[in-house]
Order: structure tokens, then sequence, then C-alpha cells
């Protein structure tokens, strides 16, 4: 399971760099890019709040619960999380959409009006991308609960295949818009790719809306810590954009442009272990079987670090060369080059604590 979902995560990364090598070398580290990054700001931030960014790791333990029981059970279950995020991440997307300008006049307050107009235009769009990821993050949960890993792990590969697909087909058409509808496509294709997986295996959605439901309410409750801490991660990542907003034109891509380098073997090897070894820690935690359970969290601490660690020093040590090697192409100069090498050697010190994160959360 972890060669499946790492091999996943290679191909996804490799896209994620070819996608931000494509977008550098047709924007650069300036105004378009910066308005396009902070448009992710706001829906990254209702997306950890709104229950399933930071609950899909909750989600999969309750399931495997309700299906000891009967698939119907569990079904009904999964069923009612769907409606109810969906009602209310629609909702508050509208809301989102509507006070968009007064928003992003907080999270980008440097931004002159010309480069806000764009962001707030392409927030209008993104702002949808967070409802789709909800619902891809619930049927994700389903699939990885019955060890369907293979399809479990193409969501990401579709979704920057998506983003890439409007870089080369929507942007010379719809101009900077035309990013925030490859967010989209991106998004839909997350859910699209799998529901013929979930029909396979007789999984139906049974319509019904029930706040009271005991697997909703504990889904809640489990995840709130994990919220909280999420939420503030990304507040604060929020404020750093906003800082950057007062520099110069194309601070906010270096510092997006640094962090998604920075955490390639972060989803490689963290995000991927953690994953796989998921459904062993919560059948050893159903079954009580405290040593199982530490075993499988020991050996999976070992087995992140030995991969972390490397490529933490290889960051830190080669960064100039990692960064013109993936992204030195087009309008992306020598001095862009060294802005985001500079920001990627601090960050990189950053990859073992976020490797060993996923599996401590899922742990916990």
């Amino acid at each position: 399971a972890a060669l499946i979902l790492g091999g996943a995560a290679f191909l996804s990364r490799i896209l994620g760099l070819l996608r931000d090598r494509m977008l550098a070398n047709r924007f650069g580290a300036g105004d378009i890019l910066d308005a396009y990054y902070a448009a992710f700001q706001i829906p990254d931030i209702l997306f950890t709040i709104f229950l399933v960014g930071a609950a899909s790791a909750a989600v999969m333990p309750v399931f495997m619960e309700y299906d000891e029981r009967g698939q119907e059970t569990s079904a009904k279950f999964a069923s009612n999380l769907l409606s109810v995020f969906a009602v209310f991440s629609l909702a508050l997307a509208l809301l989102t959409a509507i006070f968009a300008p007064w928003v992003m006049s907080w999270v980008a307050p440097g931004f002159g009006a010309s480069k806000l107009q764009l962001a707030v235009k392409l927030t209008r769009l993104i702002i949808l991308n967070a409802v789709f990821f909800g619902i891809g993050g619930i049927l994700s949960s389903v699939l990885q609960a019955r060890h369907r890993f293979l399809v479990f792990a193409l969501p990401p590969i579709l979704y920057n295949a998506g983003i890439i697909a409007g870089i080369i087909f929507l942007v010379p058409l719809l101009g900077p818009i035309g990013l925030a509808f490859g967010v989209l496509i991106g998004g839909v294709m997350q859910i699209a790719v799998q529901l013929p997986a979930l029909k396979a295996m007789g999984f139906k959605f049974i319509p019904q809306f029930n706040l009271r439901e005991p697997g909703l309410i504990r889904v809640a409750r489990i995840s709130a810590p994990r919220v909280l801490a999420l939420s503030m991660s990304q507040i604060t990542l929020a404020a750093l954009a906003a800082i950057a907003s007062f520099f110069a034109a194309g601070s906010v891509s270096v510092f997006k442009l640094s962090s998604n380098l920075m955490y390639v073997p972060v989803g490689l090897f963290g995000v991927s272990y953690a994953l796989a070894i998921f459904p062993k820690l919560s059948g050893a935690s159903l079954g009580g079987h405290g040593a199982k359970f530490s075993a499988q969290f020991s050996a999976g601490v070992r087995n992140v670090l030995f991969w972390a660690l490397p490529f933490s020093t290889l960051f830190i040590v080669l960064r100039a060369h990692v960064v013109r090697v993936v992204l030195g192409s087009g309008v992306f100069d020598w001095e862009d080059t060294r802005l985001v090498a500079a920001v990627l050697g601090i960050l990189a010190i950053a990859v073992v604590s976020e490797s060993l994160l996923p599996l401590i959360m899922r742990a916990f």
C-alpha cells in the first residue's frame, strides 16, 4: 500500500513541480502569481475550519466501526456526512463570494487596486474547490477504509493535471482567470475518478440530513482539536501572505513556490506512509491491541525519518540548484531563483517535522 501511495504521490509531485514550472515560466514571481496564490488563502482556511479539512482522518475510524455493523449502516453515515457538508459548505462558499472584496482587503492589504481585483475574481471561483475537496475527502475515507488504495491515490494526480490543462488551454483564451477554472476542473476530476470504484464495491448514497446523527457528532468531536490546530496554522500562513503583500511584487509567489518545493518529500514519504499505515493503526486501536499499535507507529516514525532527514539536508545544501532545475525557465530569472532558494533553505528545516506530523496526527 505504501508503494502504491508513494508511487502515486511521486507522480503527483512531479506534476506539481511541472505545474509550478509552467506557472513560473509564464508569469514569473510577479503580480499575477501573487494574486493567484493569495486567492487560495480564504478557501484553504474555510476548507480547514469547516470539518473535512481536518476531519478526514476522523471519518475513516468511525466509518470502519459502522462498517462492522453492515454496509448499509456505514453508507447511511457517509451519506449523512456528505449531505451536511455539502449544504453548509455551499452556503459558506456563497457568502465568501459575496464578501470577497472585503475579505481579500484583509488577506492582501498591500495589493494595489488592479492586483486586488484580480485576487477577488480568482477567489470567487476557487472557493468552490473547497466544496469539491471536502466531498472528495469523505469519499476517499470510504475507499481507504476498504483498502482501495489505487483509486484513493489518483485524485491528487488528476487535480494537478486539471491545473496544468488550465495553464495550457484556458489561460491563452481567458487570461489569468483560466487558472481558476483549471483548479475547478481538477477539483471535479478528483470526485469523478472515485465514483466508479465506490459503485463497484456496493456503496450507495442514501439521501438524508441529520445533524444529531451520533457518527457525525463523534467525527466533529474527535476532529475539533485538529481543526483548531490546522486553523491556526492556516491563519498564520494567511498572515504571512498579508505581510508579504506589502513587499516587492512577487513576494507572495516566492514564499509559495519555496513551500511547494519543501512539501515534495513531505508528500512522498510523510503523507504516503501515514495514509498506508492508518487502517492498521485504526484496526489495532479498535481491537485494543496496544502493543501492535505502538509497534506500527514506531516503525512508521523510523521509516519517515530515514527519508526526511537526508532530504532536509539536501535542500539546505543544494537549494539554489534545486530551484533552478525545477523552476528556472521563461521569465523566472536568476533574481527569482535566488529569492526562492533563500526561503527554501530556511523552510527545509521543517521537512522533518512536517513529514512526521501526518503520522502523529493519525495516531492520535
